[in-house]
């Protein structure tokens, strides 16, 4: 009922409006309020995909005759026939949309749509059944003003030697050294440049969405993360909430801890989501008595932490990248309620290199877009990752390949450097036996294989 009312109030308002007299465009609107109604007929849905099948196909055609009488105790409403034909009309338009340059926007318009409507639903039935409120920026997980003035200060200040690298910065014209003698002190020096480096690139290149921060193993790329998450927070102050991406769980406790303390972030501000954690417990959330606990079946408050925690109402998240991904292209119902969380973000993904190969272009392709539409600025990082936006072979083959802007410009110089190459050394000893190489190369060539997604090698 209430898609079908949403279909008959727009499709008459379209004819009625003023500077509409092109077909074509109505057509176009009244195509987007079927697709849109969609999301109500599948709002208790567990997917949300294939929109025209669901009303072609479903029993909301065969009972618009039925639902024609309730348009009777709503007096604005005409009586209108929405006929099986008009229906694969727009359903033609549909298909024709899909083929046409722009189809990511309406892709993503969708889903937004769809994540926003089935979010509020959520929201408002926990208010109206349980009366839990969310009535400031900190429950709906948006940084505030003093959070945000929080966070950019604990990133200058709260490590000395980033305090150092903002006063080299804003000193300006500041001559790199670039160190090539290993001691510890040069050591610290390369990572102190890097971070001015840092700063002075996003500096110029604020106005930027993708951006790409390669450094070697032991140069802090959380660090600098941090400073360019906050450089980002500063530029930008529509950007209101912090993701930062891991492939694995234990990379996310890992730094969690850091991040937290670098930032000087509470428990109410920043979240872990993974299936190995349970729901984090903000203050004023705890159940007030175990009687209230045994009356209630679904324990209490602890409601408002499975809400906060669905809804990743946090300003800083820590998340795999199968759950990051699943939320921008997922048909799940679950995965879709956080993808309106990630507009106005600062989104940091780490590891890259964990990708397979041949997926590179089309993250790249989805990330432009979402930063373009939702305005999310992406930090990739990663130590052993090739530039594939500048393979000329990739290039050559993906049309308009996304550019992301070097947050260090010149990254070999460090990886070649004393002080960041000579921290590991290699024993070969084993290489002495033939047998033995041969099944060292046999199991590093294998292993470049099977990355890149091909059978396995056999050892002839």
């Amino acid at each position: 009922m209430g898609a079908y009312i949403y279909l008959v109030y727009h499709l008459e308002k379209f004819n009625l409006l003023k500077g509409l007299e092109n077909e074509e465009d109505k057509v176009k609107l009244s195509v987007l309020a079927f697709l849109f109604s969609n999301t109500i007929l599948l709002h208790h849905s567990p997917s949300i995909a294939k929109p025209s099948e669901r009303i072609l196909r479903s029993q909301f055609l065969e009972s618009r005759k039925c639902l024609e009488r309730y348009l009777e105790i709503y007096h604005c409403f005409p009586r209108v026939d929405i006929s099986e034909a008009y229906f694969q009309h727009l359903n033609d338009v549909f298909h024709g949309f899909e083929q046409a340059a722009g189809d990511f926007a309406l892709f993503a318009l969708l889903r937004l749509n769809f994540s926003l409507l089935t979010a509020a639903d959520y929201l408002a039935t926990g208010q109206y059944s349980y009366d839990l409120k969310l009535e400031d920026e900190k429950d709906w997980g948006i940084l505030t003003e003093e959070q945000r003035r929080r966070v950019i200060e604990a990133a200058e200040n709260e490590k000395d030697y980033n305090k150092e690298a903002y006063y080299l910065f804003r000193k300006g014209n500041y001559s790199f050294q670039s160190p090539l003698t290993p001691s510890e002190d040069n050591l610290n020096l390369l990572r102190k440049e890097m971070a001015v480096k840092v700063l002075q690139q996003l500096e110029e290149h604020k106005d930027k969405r993708l951006f790409y921060l390669e450094a070697p193993t032991g140069g802090g790329k959380t660090n600098l993360s941090m400073l360019a998450v906050a450089e980002l927070l500063r530029a930008n102050p529509e950007l209101n909430k912090v993701f930062y991406v891991f492939p694995f769980t234990t990379l996310i406790t890992q730094t969690h801890k850091s991040i937290k303390e670098a930032l000087k972030l509470d428990d109410e501000e920043i979240a872990l989501l993974h299936n190995k954690v349970g729901f984090q417990t903000k203050s004023g959330n705890e159940m007030n008595n175990l009687e209230e606990a045994r009356e209630d079946g679904l324990y209490g408050n602890r409601r408002r932490d499975f809400l906060q925690n669905l809804f990743a109402l946090y300003p800083f998240i820590l998340v795999t990248h199968v759950r990051f991904f699943d939320m921008l292209k997922s048909n799940g119902k679950e995965e879709a309620y956080l993808m309106h969380r990630l507009a106005n973000s600062v989104v940091v993904l780490d590891e890259l290199q964990s990708y397979n190969p041949r997926h590179w272009d089309k993250m790249m392709y989805m990330l432009d877009q979402y930063g373009k539409y939702f305005n999310i600025r992406f930090i990739l990082m990663s130590a052993t990752l090739p530039r594939l936006d500048k393979i000329k072979a990739v290039r050559d083959t993906v049309k308009d390949m996304p550019i992301a802007q070097d947050l260090l410009p010149d990254a070999r110089q460090y990886f070649t450097n004393p002080n960041f190459k000579g921290r590991v050394r290699f024993n070969f000893e084993l290489m002495k036996d033939k047998r033995e190489t041969t099944l060292i190369k046999f199991l590093f060539y294998q292993e470049l294989f099977l990355k890149a997604g091909d059978k396995k090698l056999s050892l002839s």
